[in-house]
């Protein structure tokens, strides 16, 4: 199962995560509570403090690609994508369908980057479904 997958990087992607750059002070308000609701109250500050810091994390290397590998994987693989992922477009999670041999590719509307916190008894029901086939 892979949920919001990044199979390479690309311009856009590093524009992206230059915006990860910002002080935990001066991120706005409702992204700070989206945090603390993942990572409560102290932990949500130090987690993005590590998240500002590894920027060598792998879609953040201009060099990470997995297209080559990716017709090698001989497993079954679902695909969970977002369609409104800030970091990775329906195209990118398209490159999984494509190159991957046997995909199920599930992209529900209106969601972002975590599928399974946004839409829990969904996703959960979808990757069950999954693995019973």
């Amino acid at each position: 199962v892979l949920e919001a997958t990044g199979y390479y990087t690309d311009e856009s992607i590093l524009r992206k995560i230059d915006l990860m750059r910002m002080p935990w002070d001066e991120l706005s308000p409702g992204f700070r509570a989206r945090m603390v609701a993942m990572h409560g109250e102290a932990g949500a500050s130090v987690t993005w403090a590590h998240i500002v810091r590894h920027r060598e994390s792998y879609i953040m290397d201009e060099s990470y690609d997995l297209r080559p590998t990716l017709p090698r994987v001989a497993a079954p693989c679902l695909l969970i994508a977002g369609d409104r992922d800030f970091y990775f477009s329906k195209k990118h999670a398209r490159t999984g369908v494509d190159l991957l041999r046997w995909v199920d590719f599930w992209c529900p509307e209106n969601i972002g980057h975590d599928v399974h916190e946004e839409i829990p008894d969904s996703f959960s029901e979808r990757v069950l479904q999954f693995l019973d086939s």
